[in-house]
């Protein structure tokens, strides 16, 4: 359990200082969803962090000191307040990259599995509209075109 706990505290605390939700206490709208999003990413942050710890659901429900079934309902209404709500997806967008980002780990699966789903709920036009946006924000890079004269200068060179 201590292994546990070192791991997770200092992500409780990153939240408790950023959102000031402490994920032990609160039954507000806000609070509860800071406690879903924080066991969400925290799993995904430790599935990806072959390294350190890999958690599973009874080590967050001990460690929240709530029932396993209670964080199985949590991950379902994850699932439904994602698809539902902007505002929610972007926080827990944003925390699930800081938990990967202090684990040092590469996240760029779990964005991609993201990237495709959205891929396939809206339309062509909406997703380069969000293209867009994200290379005037310096998100995304386009990749760069090569002709295959300069291609052919390269392999000469």
């Amino acid at each position: 359990m201590e292994k546990i706990e070192s791991y997770l505290n200092p992500k409780r605390m990153a939240i408790l200082e950023e959102e000031s939700v402490d994920v032990f206490h609160g039954m507000t709208r806000k609070e509860i969803d800071c406690k879903i999003i924080f066991i969400n990413a925290a799993l995904i942050s430790s599935k990806e962090n072959t390294e350190k710890l890999t958690l599973k659901q009874k080590d967050l429900a001990s460690f929240l000191s709530i029932a396993e079934e209670r964080i199985s309902r949590y991950l379902s209404r994850h699932e439904t307040r994602y698809k539902e709500s902007e505002d929610y997806r972007s926080l827990s967008d944003k925390w699930i990259e800081k938990f990967c980002s202090f684990d040092s780990t590469d996240h760029k699966e779990h964005f991609k599995d993201k990237l495709k789903q959205i891929a396939e709920t809206n339309s062509e036009r909406s997703c380069k509209k969000m293209i867009n946006i994200l290379q005037e924000l310096g998100f995304y890079q386009a990749p760069q075109i090569i002709s295959e004269e300069e291609l052919k200068l390269v392999e000469n060179d």
